[in-house]
């Protein structure tokens, strides 16, 4: 099963006000516990969502299609790495016939 991988796009949510937010990026590696990813430049405004602790929704495109869990942030983009846990127990898999997957390569 090869639905995490590196360089694969996913989408970060999280709740602002009444506003939900959606921050696109990719995983940079997967760990046996985490998920670390690279954040976009703009990241900065979101600084407070990101902190160890904070909850968010995570959705990954895979070829199978979108794959759903809600996380926690293990470490914040302001030490060497951000990264959120990775519960397999709590992965949801959605597929659907086109899927929104995009390889840069």
């Amino acid at each position: 099963m090869d639905l995490l991988k590196n360089g694969q796009k996913l989408s970060l949510y999280f709740v602002k006000e009444n506003n939900m937010v959606e921050i696109c990026c990719k995983i940079a590696d997967v760990l046996e516990d985490r998920l670390v990813i690279d954040l976009p430049p703009y990241f900065m405004r979101y600084i407070e969502f990101l902190e160890v602790g904070c909850r968010l929704t995570v959705k990954v495109f895979s070829k199978l299609g979108t794959v759903d869990f809600n996380t926690v942030v293990i470490s914040s983009p302001l030490e060497d790495e951000f990264s959120v846990e990775l519960d397999y127990n709590a992965m949801k898999l959605t597929p659907t016939e086109e899927i929104p997957f995009i390889n840069d390569k």
